[in-house]
């Protein structure tokens, strides 16, 4: 059976619903509160790429991950258009 995966807009979900409600959606998926983190998403560290736009980053950012480098999005000719890759440990 083939997973199935989807792609979702942060910032579309957060002009649709706000901010305070995207966090807590999302806080079920990224920000696990249950003491099995490592179990529930198979490892104690989520890396994740964004898009170099400031509420995004600050969205990530105040839910704890950490910026560490940025990458040219794949296929781009415009050097400004980069992915900015971030890490959050879980150590619950």
């Amino acid at each position: 059976m083939t997973p199935h995966i989807k792609q979702i807009n942060i910032l579309d979900l957060m002009e649709m619903y706000g901010e305070d409600s995207c966090r807590a959606l999302l806080s079920t998926f990224i920000c696990p509160l249950n003491l099995d983190a490592e179990y529930v998403i198979g490892g104690k560290t989520v890396y994740i790429e964004c898009n170099n736009q400031p509420k995004l980053f600050d969205f990530y950012s105040s839910s704890g991950f950490l910026a560490f480098d940025k990458r040219n999005r794949q296929g781009s000719v415009n050097e400004n258009d980069v992915l900015i890759q971030m890490l959050k440990y879980f150590n619950h």
